[in-house]
């Protein structure tokens, strides 16, 4: 993989986590806690796509 596109992978990947957290962040600060939210399947979802995107971008 050339040097400009595994860069331009790894920021999208990062994006990708940034976003991951801050919606997690964003709900967390309404009325309900974090852990009362880990049943609900979006979530779940959103913690599973941020562990595998940051891990995508540390290997890269």
């Amino acid at each position: 993989m050339r040097v400009r596109r595994r860069r331009l992978a790894v920021s999208f990947r990062l994006t990708i986590v940034i976003s991951v957290l801050a919606g997690i962040v964003l709900t967390a600060l309404g009325p309900a806690t974090v852990t009362g939210l880990l049943p609900y399947f979006t979530i779940q979802s959103n913690v599973a796509v941020g562990l595998f995107a940051g891990y995508a971008a540390w290997r890269a």
